[in-house]
């Protein structure tokens, strides 16, 4: 603990749920700070997840930690530097090379292909902010995905199909969406669904508008997809 800083190791399959739950409870017991407006009013936490195993390094892994904690602050502050959402990023771990973020980005979390650049990192995952990423969703997600029935294997080799070209990709979906729909889809496709929200300023006023987001048929949003972080969570959890 450094500062206003925390730095804990726990069992990776209880980071993302003690994180949510952290920044809860920071955020409501902030809102009792005198002075503020307890319905509008509170402080916000950042925090960052490096998922590594016992042999690594763990400085290296503290390092990247903060790096993605400093990407959800600078986030949060981009979406509402008045009142920035609390946030989380977070990475496992899987090279012995591990560098900055902005390395691992490009190494491993960037697929190219025929029509589009899509990247893999969906986060910031936001704190009870609507129509963005948010934690409480992705939680949702992840334990939908514990279902035996779920796709996480064909969803796997979608990534891979998507390197080798878009239409292919979108092939590869659809035949996916067809032999799950009874087995999962039908039953959980709606924890993917979640509408954006796009914000952007007319003569000095901020104008929100909804637009359409993330589906089961429709898993690249703003050139980027979130089930690789839904696969990395499970990859690293002992209930997979």
């Amino acid at each position: 603990m450094g500062g206003d800083d925390v730095t804990l190791m726990c069992d990776a399959d209880l980071a993302i749920d003690f994180v949510c739950k952290f920044l809860s409870e920071f955020e409501n017991n902030t809102s009792f700070v005198k002075g503020f407006d307890k319905s509008k009013e509170r402080l916000n936490a950042c925090a960052g997840i490096a998922f590594c195993n016992e042999k690594f390094p763990f400085f290296m892994a503290v390092k990247l930690a903060n790096e993605l904690c400093q990407r959800a602050k600078s986030d949060s502050r981009g979406r509402d530097s008045a009142n920035p959402p609390s946030s989380l990023m977070f990475h496992n771990i899987q090279d012995a090379f591990v560098g900055s973020f902005d390395e691992i980005r490009k190494r491993e979390l960037i697929i190219k292909n025929d029509s589009q650049e899509i990247a893999c990192d969906f986060g910031a995952y936001y704190l009870n902010f609507k129509f963005k990423p948010n934690i409480q969703t992705l939680q949702e997600v992840i334990l939908s995905f514990r279902d035996k029935q779920s796709p996480k294997s064909r969803l796997r080799e979608w990534l891979n199909v998507l390197k080798e070209g878009q239409t292919k990709a979108d092939n590869e979906l659809k035949r996916i969406v067809t032999i799950f729909k009874d087995k999962w889809i039908d039953k959980h496709a709606k924890k993917l669904e979640n509408p954006l929200q796009e914000d952007r300023e007319t003569n000095g006023e901020r104008i929100s508008k909804l637009k359409e987001g993330l589906s089961v048929e429709k898993l690249i949003v703003e050139g980027k997809t979130p089930i690789f972080d839904i696969l990395q969570i499970l990859a690293v959890e002992s209930k997979e």
